[in-house]
């Protein structure tokens, strides 16, 4: 794969077709191939202790819906994730940051994979990601609630950077906002994003 192909899809589990398609970041590595991945973490024993309350959820809770305060900790736990997931690309290491404390499974298995191959090409990145997101789905029913949130990402002002400090080029074709779903389980110490796919479509933040 050339250098202008080279990809990675960050947060999804479909990385060939993402990568044949241009969704995916531009993080400048040798291809899309899996490598191997970290244990999951696993849910502590029972006992509930919920999340801290928002400091600014994307939008005030109704009072209509019974389920509004916890749709509102599931996107403000996305805001969160986000937010370790760019310190663990820009300083190439996840376990440096809190990251843990809001993904486990496929999602950490996806960093740990980027991370991998950020650093095997000497790379980084800088900026951040940003969301407009909506909880889609949710079920506070069964041993653990869980949730989907369908989010329009913002990758705009999140770029690769090479050894020499130089922002690599974007991938002709790139999507700079695109839809993405993550799914979220609650565990005792709060949600924790689970899963998360970039789908091949563009999207408008609020829209």
């Amino acid at each position: 794969m050339s250098r202008a192909t080279h990809t990675v899809a960050l947060r999804t589990r479909n990385r060939t077709a993402l990568c044949a398609t241009g969704v995916a970041l531009a993080l400048a590595l040798t291809g899309c191939a899996s490598t191997s991945h970290t244990p999951d973490a696993k849910p502590t024993a029972a006992g509930s202790t919920e999340p801290s309350p928002p400091a600014a959820p994307s939008a005030a809770p109704s009072s209509a819906d019974p389920l509004a305060a916890e749709k509102a900790h599931v996107v403000t736990t996305y805001g969160k994730y986000l937010t370790e997931l760019a310190r663990s690309y820009e300083g190439v290491d996840y376990k440096a940051t809190d990251l843990r404390k809001y993904a486990s499974g496929n999602a950490l298995k996806q960093v740990h994979h980027d991370v991998q191959s950020l650093k095997g090409a000497g790379n980084h990145m800088t900026g951040a990601p940003t969301s407009s997101s909506k909880v889609s789905k949710i079920s506070m029913g069964g041993a653990l609630p869980t949730a989907t949130l369908t989010s329009c990402l913002d990758v705009s002002h999140w770029d690769t950077v090479d050894k020499a400090g130089k922002a690599l080029p974007p991938i002709p074709g790139q999507l700079k906002r695109y839809v993405t779903v993550s799914t979220f389980e609650k565990w005792p110490t709060g949600w924790m994003v689970l899963s998360e796919k970039a789908e091949a479509r563009a999207c408008t933040p609020d829209a």
